[in-house]
């Protein structure tokens, strides 16, 4: 048997596509919206916030 040779798969390189401010408090999660181009991140100040792009 024969061992093949697998190509690198290919990944993405994230693009900024905005900038979120408003908030001088750490940002302790942030989270990627599937399927949307969205962003929910929470913060140290314990505010949730849901930016769809």
């Amino acid at each position: 048997m024969a061992a093949e040779i697998q190509p690198k798969p290919l990944t993405r390189k994230p693009i900024l596509l905005q900038r979120m401010e408003g908030s001088q408090e750490v940002v302790n999660m942030a989270v990627i919206v599937p399927k949307e181009d969205g962003v929910i991140s929470v913060s140290e100040d314990r505010t949730v916030r849901v930016c769809i792009l």
